[in-house]
């Protein structure tokens, strides 16, 4: 089988490899700049350096007429998901149909659309007069908490308000579980549900994730409504990752969605004992089942080190995480996305309270010595 696979995150490369090892041809789209292709093993695949977005289509597009290629994997970024429909149609191949790519490509839409169906979700507020503080702003069109914001001041609230570009929405504090999955012939599998950790105020980037999840019972009623959704958009034979916010009190809300690949999902499964989950998805699509096989916990987090210049850095207990980056010359300061570069480590053990020790002691035994801190 030969697939196209667009590449946003070099965590996801162990996945990757599993395909190409398993003796799929892969076209691989990479974004250079977020990777380093110099970086990534990519074995026997074609390999193609996009710089931007316009580009990314483009090469999609000369992919698709130059080859025959059997399946996309849906690994794109969101917002482009409905002009990756159009090549997608124009060349023939399996994808979403354009109606509901419009849809799914703005937050906006498919808010509106589950309000419209009763799917619990917080609040959007479509006047200043409604807004209450603290609120959260999202672009129309992002993903991976890029421009997501909590603001606390209403002149700024204005100003968001003011740029159209940006849905301005009832802040719920608590807890991110996220469920990966497929749709195939009206059936959904949920196949992971994991927890996502994230900063707070101003920006909420995501700093962690964490395997299985607390809230792991909630996956019958979350279900339901996402049938409910699937039906109207008329989604079917693909992957999707949805993320939800549990509160205090239990009650869930529906907040993001993409009929794609689930990276987080890609990067926690091989460490959790799933390491062909792409090749079993693609099984699925032509009416072959499967549970997949996950043990124990998974942890994966940045290491929250203070930020400055790095004169000299290592870690005397590095065999307790399965991965360990460590940052190699700076630690910055945080910002409105998950910044890799400042380290992480990835965990494994029996169970959550193994995980957490083993990551903190990995973390208190890292010596840092700074030409200066911020």
């Amino acid at each position: 089988m030969k697939l196209i696979w667009s590449i946003a995150s070099p965590h996801v490369m162990q996945s990757v490899a599993n395909t190409i090892a398993s003796g799929h041809e892969v076209e691989i789209i990479l974004p250079s700049w977020i990777i380093d292709p110099t970086a990534i093993n990519t074995g026997n695949a074609t390999v193609h350096i996009v710089s931007d977005t316009v580009d990314l289509l483009d090469t999609l597009n000369y992919i698709l007429a130059s080859n025959k290629i059997d399946y996309l994997v849906p690994s794109f970024p969101d917002a482009i998901t409905e002009q990756v429909a159009e090549i997608c149609q124009q060349h023939k191949i399996a994808f979403v149909e354009q109606s509901t790519a419009r849809i799914l490509s703005s937050k906006y839409n498919y808010y509106r659309l589950w309000k419209a169906l009763a799917i619990p979700m917080p609040e959007i507020y479509n006047k200043i007069t409604q807004v209450e503080l603290p609120c959260i702003v999202k672009p129309y069109r992002g993903q991976a908490s890029n421009g997501v914001k909590i603001l606390t001041n209403i002149n700024e609230v204005t100003e968001f308000f003011s740029a159209n570009e940006y849905i301005v929405q009832q802040y719920i504090p608590g807890d991110i579980v996220s469920f990966v999955g497929t749709v195939v012939d009206g059936h959904i599998d949920i196949d992971l549900c994991y927890d996502i950790e994230s900063d707070a105020f101003p920006y909420v980037p995501e700093t962690g994730l964490s395997f299985p999840s607390k809230h792991g019972f909630l996956q019958k009623s979350v279900t339901e409504y996402l049938q409910r959704f699937f039906d109207v958009v008329q989604l079917n034979n693909v992957p999707f990752m949805l993320d939800i916010m549990v509160d205090a009190n239990g009650q869930f809300y529906f907040i993001d969605f993409a009929a794609r690949l689930s990276m987080g999902g890609l990067l926690l499964m091989p460490y959790g004992g799933e390491e062909n989950y792409v090749n079993k998805m693609l099984s699925r699509m032509h009416q072959e089942q499967f549970v997949v096989q996950l043990t124990g916990a998974v942890l994966f987090r940045q290491l929250g080190l203070p930020y400055g210049d790095i004169k000299e850095i290592s870690c005397k207990n590095s065999k307790l995480a399965a991965k360990l980056e460590l940052p190699k010359q700076v630690v910055v300061a945080a910002h409105d996305n998950c910044v890799y570069s400042n380290g992480y480590a990835i965990v494994i053990g029996d169970d959550l309270e193994e995980v957490e020790d083993k990551f903190k002691q990995c973390v208190d035994s890292i010596s840092i010595e700074y030409y200066n801190k911020i």
